[in-house]
């Protein structure tokens, strides 16, 4: 059987129910396109579980919740930011991604999926080593770097949805509907990567056209981390 197009929205840096993450759900729910939340558990608001639940039910939203670093701390300085690498050894990335992940499920319980997304998209080998030890069973990064040599899942993302990082400018549509279309193909997986809180007026506006035109490509199927990782 021939297998659609994937395409998962991960929205990172997730702390608290905020005006823009708020008005990016209303969109999702609207569209009723399934999205990724990727949750920093040492900046975890402790209402944000109850309010993510009342607003996927009033939406009528899927969210999958899963885990963006711990604290997301700086341990590298200016030239390389990351939480996890070379200067942590795999003690301390364990304690850290373990305490993480405990957080995460005791607070959304059934709705967290222990999938990991690395701060800076920055990790090392030691942090794999983690993952695979604590049995998470998906690495989602920017751009492959490994193939194969562990049992969990690599779902990364490969377009951002709105922002060049350099300018902090919203992606003009026309560039991001030829990502997509370039990216999209019969068993292919994309990943949209979206920071809600850079997200001006504009921005917000450009991902309402996004959603609208992918509305015109019936043969792709949004999904989530946890999907994609039981088709495997």
């Amino acid at each position: 059987m021939v297998r659609p197009p994937y395409l998962f929205w991960r929205v990172d840096d997730v702390t608290a129910l905020t005006p823009n993450l708020l008005r990016l759900l209303e969109l999702f729910g609207g569209y009723g396109y399934p999205a990724c939340l990727q949750v920093i558990p040492g900046q975890l608001d402790p209402g944000l579980p109850g309010s993510l639940r009342e607003v996927g039910r009033s939406l009528g939203v899927s969210l999958l919740i899963s885990q963006h670093g711990y604290t997301h701390a700086n341990h590298g300085g200016e030239l390389y930011e990351y939480e996890f690498g070379p200067a942590r050894s795999r003690s301390l990335q364990s304690a850290d991604i373990r305490a993480g992940g405990q957080i995460l499920a005791g607070a959304f319980g059934p709705d967290f999926f222990p999938a990991f997304t690395p701060p800076n998209n920055a990790f090392d080998e030691n942090t794999l080593t983690v993952l695979e030890e604590l049995g998470y069973r998906v690495l989602s990064q920017e751009g492959r770097r490994y193939m194969g040599k562990y049992s969990f899942a690599d779902f990364s993302v490969n377009v951002d949805a709105l922002l060049d990082f350099e300018t902090l400018e919203p992606t003009p549509l026309p560039a991001l509907c030829h990502s997509v279309a370039s990216l999209a193909f019969p068993g292919s997986v994309t990943g949209l990567m979206i920071h809600h809180e850079l997200m001006d007026e504009r921005a917000f506006h450009i991902l309402h056209e996004l959603m609208s035109w992918l509305r015109t490509r019936s043969d792709i199927e949004h999904t989530t981390f946890q999907h994609l990782a039981e088709m495997i």
